[in-house]
């Protein structure tokens, strides 16, 4: 059990180690237009995907994350409200043009 446990992590090492060294060929051999693309992509994945933030730093994103949401609630609210006065003030004023008095 134990040989096959060493075997295992054997391989994976040497499929890690072949994986690093085809990573390195390629970015030696690439333009620096690719460079900058590879670089992008990877912020952009690293952006993405917060895994290596703190628990305190989550928490920050979560409680920024729900203020703009809640704001955004509020003026999408304000917003149809506003709306909506509009309608009525114009309905209202439609309505005294056709009411004359006599």
């Amino acid at each position: 059990m134990q040989k096959e446990t060493n075997d295992k992590e054997q391989q994976r090492q040497i499929q890690l180690e072949k994986k690093r060294e085809r990573s390195r060929s390629i970015r030696i051999n690439e333009t620096e237009e690719q460079r900058q693309i590879r670089l992008d992509k990877e912020r952009e994945r690293n952006l993405l995907n917060p895994t290596d933030e703190t628990k305190e730093q989550r928490q920050i994103r979560l409680e920024k994350q729900k203020k703009r949401s809640q704001t955004n609630r509020n003026k999408k609210k304000l917003e149809k409200q506003t709306h909506e006065n509009i309608d009525t003030e114009q309905e209202n004023s439609d309505m005294r043009v056709f009411i004359r008095p006599p």
